[in-house]
């Protein structure tokens, strides 16, 4: 992970006297080496969080120890600020390294803002880890202050305002410290995509699209706006007036822009929407037609039965089938038109017998 590997670098640079592998910019404030440790353990909280209980070879408990060791780096140096006092933690990692080497900063401590930071992740990753089900809201309102503590210190350092970057102290928290802190957070957060914010950032309904479009917007477009004033007056090019009118035209235009792309993807999804609806519509009236012209031709079937019946004349008498008029030959007729039936001509045993002794009769 990037987060373990960067803790690594500062640390390896402060264990082997290599001041340039604890700072991203030679000669700027280094990450601290308790620091670094303690975003290396952070990391390994974190790789225990993204993994599944049952498929995870790692015990549990290293992960909520790693933690609760994160806490206790941060919670001991934000105490040492916090009430005046050296416990000598600062010193356990670094007793070999000259500290002058080592940026600005005369002390190897922490900055508060790095402190607190570091109090804030590791309580977010314990909650994770030992109480999932009420992890979301509580890790996301931990890690989006250690976020905005972090972003304020980003700009503080491009915008040349040091006191962003020590939130009121005398030490400043390191940039790599500053970036090290924006990946764990957003890490964290992502680091189950199946709860909180991810379910709807990754959906694909209107929510979800505004939240692509706007998000990777909206910070970056908002750093570049103001840096560009800042950098115009820095170099000489214009006044603090003309950079904020050209900011405010700028903000005008990007937003603008914005909002266009917005409103075309959206008018996308609504006509997905809307092709999707008539579909349905036409195939449950396709499906309506169908059932319509099945039950026409159940009905037309019982009618024509209900015919059927009523063509067969009988005799009111012996209760036969009439021939006169031909209507054993029409009723046959009907038949054969609307059936498979065939009709086979013999003698019943009744009408043998009569038709036997009327022959004799007529013989004798």
């Amino acid at each position: 992970m990037i987060i373990a590997l960067m803790g690594a670098v500062a640390l390896a640079g402060w264990t082997f006297g290599v001041p340039i592998l604890a700072t991203l910019v030679p000669g700027d404030v280094s990450m601290k080496a308790n620091t670094a440790l303690a975003f290396i353990l952070a990391a390994l909280a974190l790789w225990q969080v993204t993994r599944d209980a049952e498929a995870s070879r790692m015990p549990p408990a290293i992960g909520q120890a790693a933690a609760i060791l994160v806490i206790l780096i941060g919670g001991g140096a934000l105490a040492e600020h916090v009430l005046g006092v050296d416990l000598g933690i600062d010193h356990m990692l670094v007793r070999s390294a000259r500290v002058d080497d080592f940026g600005p900063e005369p002390s190897p401590r922490m900055a508060p803002g790095a402190a607190l930071g570091l109090v804030l992740s590791g309580t977010a990753l314990l909650v994770q880890l030992r109480l999932p089900a009420f992890a979301t809201a509580v890790v996301y309102a931990l890690m989006s202050s250690v976020l905005f503590l972090a972003a304020t210190a980003f700009v503080g350092y491009f915008y040349g305002v040091r006191s962003l970057t020590t939130f009121g102290a005398t030490t400043a928290i390191a940039l790599s410290t500053v970036v090290s802190f924006m990946l764990l957070s957003v890490a964290t957060m992502l680091a189950r995509p199946e709860q909180g914010f991810m379910p709807i950032l990754l959906g694909r309904g209107a929510g979800g699209l505004v939240a692509r479009t706007l998000l990777p917007a909206i910070f970056p477009v908002l750093f570049l706006l103001g840096w560009i004033p800042v950098i115009g007056e820095r170099l000489g090019l214009f006044d603090a007036r003309f950079g904020l009118a050209v900011m405010v035209v700028l903000g005008v235009v990007v937003a603008t822009v914005i909002l266009v792309r917005l409103a075309m993807a959206l008018c996308r999804v609504d006509a997905e929407r809307r092709g999707a609806q008539e579909e349905l519509e036409a195939l449950n009236a396709g499906l309506e037609l169908r059932i319509r012209e099945r039950t026409a031709s159940l009905e037309r079937a019982l009618a024509e039965v209900k015919q059927l019946g009523g063509l067969i004349p009988i005799c009111a008498w012996c209760k036969r089938i009439r021939d006169d008029h031909d209507y054993w030959q029409e009723v046959e007729g009907y038949i054969a038109a609307r059936s498979n039936a065939e009709f086979t001509h013999g003698i019943c045993p009744t009408c043998s017998e009569t038709l036997l002794r009327k022959a004799e009769i007529e013989d004798g």
